[in-house]
């Protein structure tokens, strides 16, 4: 038995107050956590933890990134640890009290492209927030730099020859098949798709629980979870058609459905690989030629639109609009914890649908109109 805390997410956790702070220190084993606790005394008595208004701002962000990391998922952890890394390759030898707006604007300006600029500017903003909580600094240099107007591109579902080729791949690995299909059938997230076991499907009932998802930590590592949020358990009801796939598939597996070489959990490389020949396959069925005959082909000609996991995603939340599905169930459905996710994609439907009525109403009105004139 660990003498530490084990989080649910599987590592173990110590934690250590410093100069009135407290940091946490986290490893996959009692070894390498004491081995990060001693490291980090020795770190504190050469005064390198010691933090003031005179840090560097480098060694504030490292701070920063410890308090915030038991709250938040390791995916999201990783997003703001890569923003962090720019804002310290351009301002990290600054002390932390003197960096000014427009050397926090000319960090953001060596940002590639506006996405990464806005992810930035946020975490620039939230990691000073911090420093001014704790009374460090008064003010925040990333709040007076230039908002970034950028909007993300709008999701999409499948095309109508996309879903046709996703129904129509016969000559495919059953593990890929079945997959896909899990993805357009359920609309689940791939790490939720991924965590699947034989005991989440009730073929009986015709019900499949997704109560758990899968980390990547990097390509060859990964680990079980809960998922996303509480609202991400939930009961999806399987139809028919995947009823009758997952019923022959289950008797060729043994605990996950999607297991990796080995019989464990899926890692990133693997997973890559197995996007790859869906990928590959859906396009061979849109361009009409033999997939597994032809994949080095296929990645040359690639009609499919930089389709994600997320793209089924997405297609489900429209077919469940258009299947009457009522907002608050679709949420449920979704495991969207927040309404407004969800919302917001109905909105979109609704007002799609609307434009195409009317659209209909101005053709009939000149129809109609024209009719009148000629006699």
């Amino acid at each position: 038995m660990s003498k530490y805390n084990r989080r649910k997410d599987g590592r173990l956790e110590a934690t250590k107050m410093i100069h009135g702070h407290i940091y946490h220190v986290y490893g996959r084993s009692d070894h390498e956590v004491s081995v990060k606790l001693e490291q980090l005394t020795i770190d504190s008595e050469n005064s390198d933890l010691y933090i003031d208004k005179t840090t560097l701002l480098k060694n504030w962000t490292s701070h920063w990134l410890e308090l915030i990391h038991p709250d938040i998922s390791d995916n999201t952890f990783n997003m703001y640890k890569n923003n962090v890394r720019i804002i310290n390759n351009s301002i990290g030898d600054i002390p932390l009290c003197d960096v000014l707006p427009s050397q926090a604007q000319m960090c953001l300006n060596s940002c590639a492209g506006k996405c990464t600029r806005k992810k930035v500017r946020m975490t620039g903003n939230r990691l000073y927030k911090a420093a001014i909580a704790d009374g460090l600094i008064r003010k925040n240099p990333f709040e007076l730099t230039e908002k970034v107007n950028y909007k993300p591109s709008e999701k999409r579902p499948l095309s109508d020859a996309e879903k046709q080729a996703v129904i129509n791949i016969k000559n495919f690995s059953g593990s890929d098949l079945v997959y896909l299909h899990i993805l357009y059938y359920c609309g689940l997230r791939r790490c939720e798709a991924l965590a699947l076991s034989r005991h989440d499907i009730n073929l009986k009932k015709r019900k499949l629980t997704v109560n758990s998802s899968i980390v990547f930590l990097s390509g060859s590592e990964s680990y079980m979870k809960d998922t996303k949020s509480y609202a991400g358990k939930r009961s999806i009801t399987i139809p028919r058609p995947l009823a009758a796939e997952l019923k022959e598939y289950l008797s060729t597996v043994d605990i996950y459905l999607f297991p990796n070489m080995s019989g464990g959990i899926m890692t990133k490389n693997a997973f890559m690989s197995k996007w790859n020949r869906i990928i590959c396959e859906i396009n061979a069925e849109l361009s009409g030629k033999n997939g597994i005959a032809s994949h080095k082909k296929l990645r040359v000609i690639d009609v499919t639109n930089g389709i994600t996991p997320h793209t089924f995603r997405h297609n489900y939340c429209t077919a469940l609009y258009y299947a009457g599905i009522d907002l608050k169930e679709a949420q449920y459905l979704m495991g969207h914890a927040d309404a407004a996710t969800t919302l917001r994609i109905y909105t979109h439907l609704a007002e799609a649908e609307k434009r195409e009525k009317n659209s209909t109403k101005i053709d009939e009105y000149f129809d109609e109109n024209n009719a009148q004139k000629s006699v």
